[in-house]
């Protein structure tokens, strides 16, 4: 009997431990790619946001290998490798995922310490990956300002999702000279949703989380820079299942 007991405990021991598992990606935003492996390994959303990309040896010409429109050349970031363990319980609280997610985004920085290195910030109850410095046309680093931790006056009443989402970042675009252009989002889940901002202090970042919000549950985006010297970013909206 007492051998039998023994044999009942070591077995739920064994069965409550949890195996690591391994985010291993290979992509022109590597970290990114990771960001949303672990999202949906978690299934908590976490958005990130691309540094800008002016430096040209960051770049690389794909145009080889995606479909494009004559005499149009397909540029994006040259990208990398990352790989990262880790288990799911580490994200039991929230607690948990910050300092999870923290070290996500070291293990990026120690990978590619001579690019754009990234912080977590913790606001209005989601997590978001924030470029801090990228590489200027010389290549030399230095801080990076984000068009969305801008102040903006906002006012619109009972429009949609959408019309939401353009108002935003005309204000960005007015303010900043930022261009931000709709990407991949679901435009049935916005265009049918009614909004009201009135704004003259939020950031871009305040105000766009508020948007997604209001619009549905788990919704995560990513905010991606075109590869060039202008300042041309695309939002892209995606849900993460639970």
């Amino acid at each position: 009997m007492k051998g039998l007991l023994s044999f009942i405990i070591a077995l739920g021991f064994v069965s409550s431990q949890q195996t690591t598992q391994l985010i291993s990606v290979n992509d022109p935003r590597p970290l990114g790619a990771a960001i949303h492996e672990l999202e949906k390994a978690i299934k908590q959303p976490i958005t990130y946001e691309d540094p800008s990309y002016s430096y040209s040896a960051d770049v690389a010409d794909r145009s080889d290998t995606f479909r494009h429109a004559p005499g149009v050349r397909v540029l994006l970031p040259k990208g990398g490798a990352l790989s990262f363990p880790f288990m799911p319980s580490e994200a039991s609280d929230r607690w948990g995922t910050a300092t999870l997610l923290r070290r996500l985004v070291t293990t990026f920085n120690q990978t590619y310490p001579d690019g754009a290195q990234f912080s977590v910030l913790d606001q209005n109850g989601l997590f978001h990956v924030i470029p801090r410095s990228s590489r200027a046309a010389s290549g030399g680093v230095g801080p990076h300002a984000s068009a969305l931790d801008v102040p903006l006056t906002v006012v619109v009443r009972e429009v949609n999702g959408l019309e939401a989402l353009h108002a935003i970042c005309a204000a960005i675009k007015a303010t900043t000279r930022t261009t931000i252009l709709m990407g991949a989002i679901d435009l049935n889940a916005f265009v049918s949703t009614k909004v009201s901002i009135s704004s003259d202090r939020e950031t871009g970042r305040t105000l766009l989380t508020q948007v997604l919000q209001v619009t549905g549950p788990a919704l995560s985006w990513r905010l991606l820079a075109g590869a060039g010297p202008e300042a041309v970013y695309y939002f892209n909206v995606h849900q993460v299942r639970h």
